[in-house]
């Protein structure tokens, strides 16, 4: 007779399946879940993991934890249900079909889900419509035709292919490359010159993330001193290569080609030693300590920086749970933004707690110290005390498919600036402590940032495109040798390449390898002064030059634009909160204002119960609303105006306007009271007409 489940079934004398029959069903049952299982959790799991290896970098895993990783994520699910369902089969057949039919259609349903995740923009009702939807029309598919139960089996046996996929062609099948990261055709420290290590000067390397010298400039090309004091200070003492432009605007490419001079390939391998040999810390291990903190890369030979061991497939299987939680919660993909232990909120006070354990004493053997700060790169949730808040989203408001901007640009930029203040902050922390220790002086201590980001409406993020290209390649460089005492500003066309051959150069000693980046004094002699090559990828909009993958950018304009840049047009104290022509309201009691009549409009905030409240406070206002564009809103939290705002499109061509704007932190630790005023006359003389405020 025909079972339920679809398989035949053929008994013994009392009519129940035989033993190999309870088998084979039970595992023709298990290849249908593992292909269902297959797409809602493998496929996307695996295919998300495998386009961001950076993961597999930060938790410090090794070949084996990714493919013991892999055949987890494959198998467990399966296994699980598998298991189930022979628990459900001790109440009989029919429990044991049921429960069949019933594991289908969920499977069915979450992998459904997750598609619509993945390649639609839909909301969370459409979403779990479609899965619903799909789970009820396999179990009724699965339970009348049992041609259902064939295509499933199938699938289960071509589930293997996520599997390999993974492990073969993605960029994670690098780390199982079998390439030993101990085995070096560089010997470390081979080219140091001088009688011994204590003839060469302490080093120190700040790599910042995600900083465009852009942001740092006060709209005449020079450091922004209000808002950046220590950078600025720090740029009287160094030497600024303020033409210094990034080969890739990646950190995967980008770090690499900064500590081994050579410029990024298309096929670009891990940032891992393995595939590096010759960079910063092999040529400096042999004659200097080094103490570096690399948080997705690993550059540093192990047995120079030992790694802490185990953990790292808990970890990792800890970060795909999350993950896929993640997904179903946030409504989108952010597999590509995985960076676990890298972009958490407290990597500024991991940064200030490193330089508070170091020794930078000058001893018998000079140091090397080197910290990838992976800021300001978002997420912007810090303020410019160091202080935390929060926001409405992990994506910054108006980030489209986490790439390219619709709207919030304004604001975005405002946080980044706010972000990148804490950062000056923080090595204002570390100068001093290379002067209290003596070091400063004497050492030749290098800031500079791996690539830039964009904030340009229209245009991406990070990607390269006509309107932003020079905010995502022109990032800082400032060198201040050893013994340096006077501030220059070099604007040759230097390339990150140059970082090692310069750092080389200033050391008095060799680079045994090949390079394509020179020294930085050598630039204008060797260097064409409109080359400037950027690696090309599928997230630009410029187009790579005539069989080559790089795009060359136009040198000229980029630059003239980043020395114009001005992110911050206000000055004084609390500029970056001076937004329109009545700024300088931010912080004024409404009560010492003139008011007027009321408006027949409205705000609709989001979150209007939690704004200005909660430990991290909620500062993001987003507000949907029906005044015209450009009109200038005052948003008032009990009392004072914390924020003043433009009314602005809410997306391109949609017709629609909101409000964005981030309330200034002194609007936290009250009731919470929000007021919202049009804000009309002269800059010298407002006039606040109250709105209405409701929950949006």
């Amino acid at each position: 007779m025909a079972g339920s489940d679809g398989v035949e079934e053929h008994g013994d004398d009392d009519g129940r399946p035989s033993a190999r029959r309870r088998v084979r069903r039970e595992l023709a049952a298990l290849a249908e879940v593992a292909g269902l299982a297959g797409l809602a959790f493998t496929r996307p799991v695996l295919d998300s993991f495998g386009r961001s290896p950076e993961t597999f970098i930060t938790r410090g895993a090794s070949g084996a934890d990714v493919v013991a990783f892999a055949l987890i994520v494959a198998l467990v699910p399966t296994l699980v249900v598998g298991l189930l369902g022979l628990v459900a089969g001790l109440a009989g057949d029919r429990s044991r079909a049921r429960f069949h039919l019933a594991a289908v259609g969920l499977l069915a349903g979450l992998a459904a889900w997750r598609l619509g995740v993945d390649a639609t923009t839909w909301a969370t009702p459409a979403l779990v419509g479609l899965g619903a939807g799909a789970a009820v029309l396999a179990a009724v598919l699965r339970r009348r035709y049992r041609l259902t139960a064939t295509y499933l089996r199938y699938l289960g046996a071509a589930s293997v292919l996520f599997v390999g996929h993974f492990l073969l062609l993605s960029p994670a099948n690098q780390f199982l490359a079998g390439d030993d990261p101990t085995s070096f055709d560089v010997t470390p420290g081979e080219s140091a010159s001088g009688d011994g290590a204590g003839d060469l000067p302490p080093v120190v390397v700040v790599v910042l993330d995600a900083l465009p010298t852009a942001s740092l400039l006060d709209g005449t090309g020079r450091i922004d001193a209000e808002l950046y004091p220590h950078l600025a200070a720090f740029a009287e003492d160094a030497t600024w290569y303020r033409n210094h432009t990034t080969t890739a605007a990646a950190t995967f490419q980008a770090v690499p080609a900064l500590l081994t001079g050579r410029l990024p390939e298309l096929s670009a391998p891990m940032p891992d030693v393995a595939f590096h040999p010759g960079n910063l810390f092999s040529l400096l291990a042999g004659t200097h300590d080094v103490e570096a903190v690399e948080q997705i890369t690993r550059l540093c030979p192990p047995d120079v920086c030992p790694r802490e061991g185990g953990g790292a497939l808990r970890k990792l299987l800890g970060d795909a749970v999350e993950w896929w939680r993640g997904g179903l919660l946030a409504e989108h993909d952010a597999g590509a933004r995985i960076l676990p232990g890298a972009l958490e909120p407290d990597r500024l006070d991991q940064f200030l707690a490193w330089v508070e354990d170091q020794d930078f004493t000058p001893g018998d053997r000079p140091g090397l110290w080197f910290y990838h700060l992976v800021m300001p790169h978002d997420p912007w949730v810090v303020l410019d005390d160091g202080t935390r808040y929060a926001a409405l989203d992990e994506e910054p408001y108006g980030l489209a498919w986490h790439d390219r901007w619709d709207a919030g640009t304004e604001v975005a930029r405002q946080r980044h600036v706010l972000q990148l203040q804490a950062v000056d902050r923080a090595l204002g922390v570390l100068f001093d402590e290379l002067r209290a220790a003596g070091t400063y002086d004497d050492a030749l201590v290098v800031v500079v940032g791996d690539h830039g980001e964009a904030f340009t409406p229209g245009a991406r993020l990070r990607g390269l495109g006509e309107a932003q290209f020079d905010q995502v390649a022109w990032t800082p460089l400032l060198i201040k040798a050893p013994g340096q005492t006077e501030g220059a500003v070099d604007d040759a066309n230097v390339l990150n390449v140059d970082l090692l051959p310069t750092i080389a150069d200033l050391l008095g000693i060799g680079v045994p390898w090949e390079t394509y980046g020179v020294p930085a004094r050598q630039v204008p002699s060797v260097r064409p002064p409109d080359l400037k090559p950027v690696l090309s990828d599928a997230q630009h909009d410029l187009e790579p030059a005539p069989d080559s993958p790089y795009i060359m950018l136009d040198a000229a304009e980029g630059f003239a634009r980043t020395l114009a840049a001005d992110p911050v047009p206000a000055e004084g104290e609390g500029a970056v909160w001076r937004r329109t022509r009545f700024g300088h309201l931010v912080g004024r009691p409404v009560a010492e204002l003139a008011v007027g009549e009321p408006l027949d409009a409205e705000l609709a905030v989001r979150e209007l119960d939690h704004l200005a409240t909660g430990d991290p406070p909620l500062l993001e206002l987003v507000a949907p609303t029906d005044l015209e564009e450009g009109a200038v809103v005052a948003v008032a939290v009990d009392g004072t105006v914390a924020a003043v705002a433009p009314v602005e499109p809410a997306a391109p061509g949609d017709g629609e306007r909101v409000v964005h704007a981030l309330l200034h932190p002194d609007a936290a630790g009250g009731d919470g009271r929000v007021a919202a005023h049009l804000v009309e006359g002269a800059p010298g003389s407002p006039t606040l007409r109250p709105l209405r405020v409701v929950d949006g």
